[in-house]
């Protein structure tokens, strides 16, 4: 035999090998995981708080002619259980719940729920763990562990979907604090107190009212001094010689003035995008505080170069001065003193 056929031989039988390696049955999973979430236990918010106890759900489908006898989980290193922390297990046959004896142990490190009377094919099992705190680092963590089937062998768990876990802030750490202080309790044991002065939620809501007193500051540092010189413009108009300027400039004054600003902002925020009019948030309070502002401001402008003596514009026409002239640098100036 030629050493090319040798080498032919060895490849076909190469070949054939690793087709059958392929053909051959593969080993279903008994335990199909379907899902792996934490109830949301920020105060403010939906996230879930590393280091906080919370409840962890896990569900897994039993595989067609398979059963299932324990299930065992393997929490992330960091996580810890509550002193009075449990864990139960609920089978369901579609949306009927199964009544089953079941034997539970949990600790730091993980959980185990073992079935006397094994789990049937098709059947949903929801484990839900209760005071379990993951990570206070935060990140994104998997329930691992593994399952033992009706014939006694154990087999490793797919790794759950991730349940994405926050940092602990300092707001919640205070929380927690309080949540733990004998005064705190005796204290919120008075309705009207835990109603209306809550430590708990006096301190949860400070990050938002400061962030939201910010913001407010901030609307207002740009829209007021933007009203100034739109309301000079409209006191301008208020005392035109043209009858119509001085009609259209009435309006609006008296419109602003007399109606509250909160009615305007609902307006601008829900009307407009009603019409197919979108604007920023921002801008358009910008614009709304500015409006209403500027309507004001009006007023005390035109009030103001209306009390300037008509002489001083006599005088600043008998120099050479004209309109603009007299009026920015006479008239004005002495309104803004007054």
């Amino acid at each position: 035999m030629t050493p090319a056929l040798v080498v032919a031989f060895i490849v076909l039988v190469v070949t054939m090998l690793f087709a059958a390696t392929l053909a051959l049955p593969s080993t279903a999973s008994a335990l199909t995981v379907n899902k792996a979430t934490a109830r949301a236990n920020e105060s403010t918010n939906t996230n879930v708080i590393g280091g906080q106890p919370t409840r962890v759900t896990w569900e897994g489908t039993v595989a067609a002619d398979e059963e299932v006898s324990s299930v065992s989980f393997v929490f992330p290193q960091g996580s810890w259980v509550a002193e009075d922390a449990n864990i139960k297990a609920t089978i369901l046959d579609g949306t009927k719940r199964v009544e089953t004896e079941q034997n539970a142990t949990l600790d730091n490190t993980g959980a185990t729920i073992e079935f006397p009377s094994n789990v049937a094919s098709g059947y949903l099992i929801r484990v839900e763990i209760y005071k379990l705190a993951l990570p206070a680092e935060g990140g994104a963590f998997t329930l691992t562990g593994s399952y033992t089937n009706a014939e006694g062998e154990s087999i490793d768990l797919v790794e759950s979907p991730a349940i994405k876990v926050i940092s602990l802030t300092p707001t919640d750490a205070i929380i927690a604090w309080l949540d733990q202080q004998p005064w705190v309790e005796a204290w919120n044991s008075v309705l009207f107190l835990k109603i209306f002065l809550n430590p708990q939620m006096i301190v949860a809501a400070a990050p938002n009212l400061f962030t939201g007193f910010l913001r407010s500051l901030g609307l207002v540092l740009v829209g007021f001094p933007l009203a100034i010189p739109i309301g000079l413009a409209i006191s301008f108009l208020r005392m035109s010689k043209l009858r119509i300027l001085r009609f259209i400039s009435g309006i609006y004054v008296n419109v602003i003035r007399g109606t509250p600003l909160f009615l305007q902002i609902y307006i601008a925020f829900f009307g407009l995008p009603f019409l197919g009019i979108s604007i920023d948030d921002y801008l358009l309070g910008i614009i709304v505080l500015a409006m209403n502002s500027s309507a004001y401001l009006a007023e005390i402008f035109r009030a103001g170069i209306q009390s300037i003596h008509k002489g001083q514009f006599e005088a600043s026409m008998s120099l050479g001065m004209n309109g603009i002239q007299t009026m920015f640098f006479v008239i004005i100036p002495q309104t803004v003193r007054r």
